[in-house]
C-alpha cells in the first residue's frame, strides 16, 4: 500500500520512527543553538536638572508692622459767639485755605455792642480829663497853704477811679471788637472740610461745632513696637534715637487695602516717651508726603520699617517646597544623586527666598527640573546662567540691625 508518495506499508518501523524523530530533535537544538538573544534595554539616562549655588548679598533688615494713618493736623471749628448764621461760603468737603472766611454769624448785634462800649471809652476818658484837672488845682492850691491835704487825697483818688473806668471800657470796648470779628468763622490752616456744615439761618451757640478741617498734606502712620524689639534696637544704637545725635533716619514703608507691595516712601518720624503698661508697646509714627492725596486719614496700613543692613543668604523662591515637615530644597551632591535638606526661611525678596539655615555657600540646589528628581536618584545637573556662583560683596561695617536675633518678616 502506498501513502504519502513511499512506498511503505501503512506504519513505520518502529525504528525508522525513534530515528525520524531523533533527527528532528537534532536539527532543532541546531537551530535554536544558531539563534542569539537580544541585549538587555540600557538603563535610561539621569534626567536633566537645573542647578545654582546659593547667593550671599547685603539686603536691608526689616521689621513689620500693622497701623493706621492720621492727617498731620486736625482742627475743629468752634462757634466763639451766639447768632444766626448768615452766610456759608464753602461747600463741605472742599479744600481750603488759611485765612478763607467760611462763615458769617450775624454781626449787628455785636456791632451795637461795639458801638456803646465805644461810646463809653469816650465817656471815661471825659471823665479822666476832668479828674487830672480838679487833681492838678487842688494841689497848688495846697502848696499855697490855701487848701488841705485831704482835698488833694480826694482829687487824687478821683483821678485814679476815672483810669480804672477808662482801662474797663477799654477792656469792654476790645472785647466786643473781638466778638464782632468772631462773627467771621476763618480756616486756621490748609486743608479740607468734612461734609456736613451747618446752613443759613441755623441759629448757633457758643462752642457748637461748625466744621472739622484737616491737613493731609503730610500723613503720620502710627503704629507700635514691643518693648522687647524697642530695647534690642536701641542697645544697638546706644541709646540713640533715628535722626537723633548723629544718627541717621530710618526708611518706612507703608502699603494700604489689601495688595501685599509697599508703595509709599516715608520716614520715621517720633516715638512715645512712655511704654504702654497695658500692652507692653510703645507708640511710633512714622510721616509721608501726600501732595497728590492719595493717602486718606484713618486707613489701616501695613508698615515695613527699614532699620539696617545684613549679609543673607538668597535663594531663587521656586527652589523651596513645603510639605508637613516643613520648608525644603532638593540639592545634588558631589556624586551627582539628589538629597533633601530641610532649611528655614525667612521673606521673599525681588523673587529670592532668603534662607535663614540648613544650606552652604557650596551647595548646588536644584532651581529647574524638579519635578524629574527625586531623593536618592542621579541627575544630569547643569549649572544656571542666571544664577552665578556666591561672592560675597565687600565687607562693611556692621550695621545697627545686626544686633537683632530675630526679624518679624
Amino acid at each position: 500500500m502506498i501513502q504519502n508518495g513511499f512506498n511503505t506499508p501503512a506504519s513505520f518501523n518502529p525504528v525508522v520512527r525513534t530515528y525520524v524523530g531523533l533527527v528532528f530533535c537534532i536539527t532543532l537544538l541546531a537551530v535554536i543553538g544558531c539563534t542569539k538573544a537580544p541585549p538587555p534595554p540600557a538603563p535610561p539616562a539621569p534626567p536633566k536638572v537645573t542647578v545654582a549655588h546659593p547667593i550671599i548679598k547685603e539686603i536691608e533688615e526689616t521689621l513689620l508692622f500693622t497701623g493706621q494713618t492720621r492727617a498731620i493736623e486736625t482742627v475743629d471749628l468752634r462757634a466763639r459767639v451766639r447768632g444766626f448764621i448768615a452766610s456759608k461760603n464753602v461747600e463741605g468737603g472742599r479744600r481750603v485755605k488759611q485765612g478763607d472766611v467760611l462763615f458769617t454769624i450775624d454781626a449787628q448785634p455785636f456791632e451795637a455792642q461795639k458801638k456803646q462800649a465805644v461810646a463809653q471809652v469816650a465817656s471815661a476818658d471825659a471823665q479822666l480829663r476832668l479828674a487830672e484837672v480838679t487833681l492838678q488845682q487842688r494841689t497848688q492850691t495846697f502848696e499855697r497853704n490855701a487848701g488841705t491835704k485831704l482835698e488833694v487825697d480826694q482829687a487824687q483818688a478821683e483821678r485814679d477811679n476815672m483810669q480804672a473806668q477808662l482801662d474797663l471800657a477799654g477792656a469792654q470796648l476790645r472785647e466786643a471788637q473781638l466778638n464782632l470779628e468772631y462773627t467771621k468763622v476763618v480756616a486756621p490752616i490748609d486743608g479740607r472740610l468734612r461734609i456736613d456744615l451747618p446752613e443759613v439761618g441755623e441759629l448757633i451757640d457758643v462752642g457748637q461745632l461748625l466744621a472739622t478741617l484737616v491737613d493731609d498734606r503730610k500723613i503720620y502712620a502710627r503704629y507700635n513696637i514691643s518693648e522687647n524689639t524697642m530695647l534690642k534696637l536701641r542697645s544697638a544704637a546706644l541709646n540713640r534715637r533715628p535722626g537723633e545725635d548723629g544718627r541717621p533716619g530710618l526708611v518706612v514703608l507703608m502699603g494700604v487695602g489689601d495688595g501685599t507691595d509697599y508703595p509709599f516712601t516715608g520716614e520715621y518720624f517720633r516715638a512715645e516717651n512712655v511704654v504702654d503698661t497695658q500692652t507692653a508697646t510703645v507708640a511710633i509714627e512714622a510721616i509721608f508726603d501726600n501732595a497728590d492725596s492719595a493717602l486718606v486719614p484713618g486707613l489701616s496700613a501695613r508698615i515695613k520699617a527699614i532699620v539696617g543692613l545684613r549679609q543673607a543668604m538668597l535663594l531663587p523662591d521656586v527652589a523651596v517646597m513645603l510639605d508637613q515637615a516643613g520648608r525644603y530644597v532638593f540639592i545634588v551632591n558631589d556624586k551627582n544623586i539628589v538629597e533633601r535638606r530641610n532649611v528655614e526661611v525667612g521673606p521673599v525678596l525681588h523673587g529670592q527666598r532668603r534662607i535663614d539655615s540648613g544650606l552652604t555657600e557650596s551647595d548646588r540646589v536644584i532651581v529647574n527640573g524638579l519635578q524629574r528628581a527625586r531623593p536618592a536618584s542621579p541627575v544630569d545637573p547643569e549649572m544656571s546662567k542666571d544664577a552665578a556662583p556666591s561672592t560675597r560683596p565687600a565687607t562693611r561695617p556692621a550695621t545697627n540691625a545686626t544686633a537683632l536675633s530675630t526679624t518679624r518678616n
